[in-house]
């Protein structure tokens, strides 16, 4: 068990900034998931950049998301700060 809690997602605070999004329908993850991780990492000042993808599910929400998440990714390549969402 302490495995297990030490490995569970939001368990420990990345040290790197983090792009996160989730679809607001999601069928498979409900969004509260996400939602908790973004307060856990927010209440850790985790560089975090969340974002929900309206009106869609699982698969679809992947999908419109993931040019977002690329956008951000250059951005860190390209030398830029990451934007903070937690407030």
């Amino acid at each position: 068990m302490r495995a297990l809690r030490e490995n569970r997602i939001g368990g420990q605070a990345p040290d790197m900034p983090v792009f996160l999004y989730h679809a607001q329908f999601d069928e498979l993850i409900p969004i509260a998931v996400s939602e908790k991780l973004r307060s856990e990492y927010c209440g850790r000042d985790v560089r975090l950049r969340y974002t929900v993808v309206p009106a869609t599910e699982h698969v679809t929400g992947a999908i419109l998301g993931a040019p977002g998440a690329v956008a951000w990714l250059a951005g860190r390549f390209a030398g830029r700060p990451a934007p903070k969402s937690c407030s």
